[in-house]
């Protein structure tokens, strides 16, 4: 009978197992957590260390869908995770980690069978922690104002950005869509054909903190350059009373 091992199983099968161990992981009773792209990047690093082959793989190639642009910027850093996972895979089972090895036996002088155990592939890769790559930086969603007069909606999903703004004459409205990399936000925007502008193009933000961000570099005409979160108490109009 024919035994069938994960490092033999077709690429495109081997991501669809992995997706589904790590939805398993992030949806379990007693591991829902959110894990920002560090702590994804150590987790994996630290079971690779143990040699917890699978479950480093997991997360090592969480952080590399979380944070593709930083991920994919710096070559050095990407090579080490390639071969990191290439390394959990072939040893993140049984016949994989044997596989990786050569059992052999030789004769000594005196005719006596000694067995000698070669590791193929090359040594263990290593993933140097002293030289990451910059992590997402962490944006609120909110309401913001700018410095355009405008409002922005915000909203931020991992990585990913969305806003709608509008002046507060309602001459004007705008969408943008883009992707945090590291403490940066590249997106394209576009007016709303509610008003009477009509512009569009790219945007690169910066991320001052957790609740402000500036214009970089922009194409299209694009006014606007500091965004600040509101923070307002809006209390809740009392209930008249029963007479």
């Amino acid at each position: 009978m024919k035994r069938f091992s994960f490092t033999s199983m077709h690429l495109g099968y081997k991501y669809c197992i992995v997706l589904i161990a790590l939805l398993l992981i992030f949806t379990t009773t007693e591991a829902q957590k959110i894990y920002w792209d560090d702590e994804l990047l150590s987790t994996g690093t630290d079971y690779y260390n143990n040699n917890k082959y699978l479950q480093a793989e997991i997360y090592l190639f969480a952080y590399t869908q979380r944070n593709t642009n930083s991920y994919q910027s710096n070559s050095d850093f990407k090579l080490q995770i390639d071969q990191a996972l290439k390394y959990c895979d072939a040893h993140s089972s049984t016949a994989g980690a044997i596989a990786m090895f050569d059992l052999q036996t030789t004769k000594d002088a005196n005719g006596h069978r000694h067995a000698v155990i070669t590791q193929l592939g090359g040594a263990k890769p290593t993933i140097n922690t002293n030289a990451l790559p910059a992590s997402n930086a962490a944006l609120i969603t909110g309401k913001y104002s700018c410095d355009d007069g405008g409002i922005y909606y915000v909203t931020v999903v991992n990585n990913e950005v969305w806003w709608f703004g509008n002046s507060n004459d309602k001459s004007w409205a705008d969408v943008m869509h883009g992707y945090i990399s590291g403490n940066e936000i590249k997106a394209t925007w576009a007016d709303v054909p509610c008003c009477s502008k009509m512009n569009s193009g790219t945007v690169t933000l910066l991320i001052n903190d957790s609740e402000s961000f500036s214009i970089k570099d922009q194409t299209g005409g694009f006014a606007g350059t500091v965004w600040k979160i509101i923070l307002q108490k809006e209390k809740k109009a009392s209930a008249p009373k029963k007479k």
